[in-house]
């Protein structure tokens, strides 16, 4: 793994590049260490959250596994649907939930655009899980308002087929916590965009490492 220091070597405090141990006297000194203290506490500020988030989701995460691990018990598939960062999160669990269970993100560009083009953005999903999703499905949701039209489709879409849902969302879940469409809901307490994105990855980290741990034990 590329360390932060990799790139930003102002960060490492033994660096011989830190701005705070070279010869004072340039008056770019003052500006890079400010920088650096400011990234310094970003990066910590975003380690802080996301030790929170997986405190405060404890419970729901083990939920969320549960469901997971009983749809690959039946032999079922898991499906994810996001938008825009959003979408590389589900991607990504996709990635960490392979090759154990079934997953398949919804997120084909020539599909999604020729469902944009035809029957709208708000249903680029909805029309998806209505070929595709059957009972005892699993369908997780990643969504950085809470609020994406197209993910409200897809959940209510989802429920209809008789699949669970599992939603991933910032801003406190917004709604989404008491959706009916809603099975199990991982909230982030943020309205900084790219903090909830970087929290959901944490969420989404620990819930496939939850459900390998449980996939585990049916095993034994």
């Amino acid at each position: 793994m590329i360390q932060p220091s990799f790139l930003y070597p102002f960060l490492d405090g033994d660096s011989s590049t830190n701005p705070a141990h070279r010869p004072q006297g340039d008056p770019d000194d003052k500006a890079l260490v400010e920088l650096a203290r400011a990234a310094r506490s970003s990066w910590t500020f975003g380690e802080i959250l996301d030790e929170e988030t997986l405190a405060a989701n404890t419970e729901r995460i083990q939920e969320a596994a549960t469901l997971i691990a009983a749809c690959a018990a039946r032999s079922r598939r898991v499906f994810v649907v996001g938008n825009g960062g959003s979408a590389c999160d589900a991607e990504r669990f996709v990635r960490l939930l392979k090759p154990s269970i079934m997953a398949q993100s919804l997120l084909d560009s020539v599909v999604i655009t020729a469902l944009a083009n035809d029957v709208g953005a708000d249903r680029i999903f909805d029309r998806q899980i209505e070929t595709f999703v059957q009972a005892y499905d699993v369908v997780v949701a990643f969504s950085t308002s809470g609020t994406s039209a197209n993910i409200l489709a897809a959940l209510a879409r989802a429920r209809r087929q008789g699949a669970h849902t599992i939603v991933l969302a910032g801003y406190g879940g917004a709604e989404l916590p008491a959706n009916p469409n809603v099975d199990v809901c991982l909230t982030v307490e943020s309205s900084s965009v790219h903090r909830i994105q970087e929290a959901q990855g944490a969420l989404s980290a620990k819930l496939a490492e939850r459900v390998a741990h449980q996939l585990a034990r049916a095993q034994q």
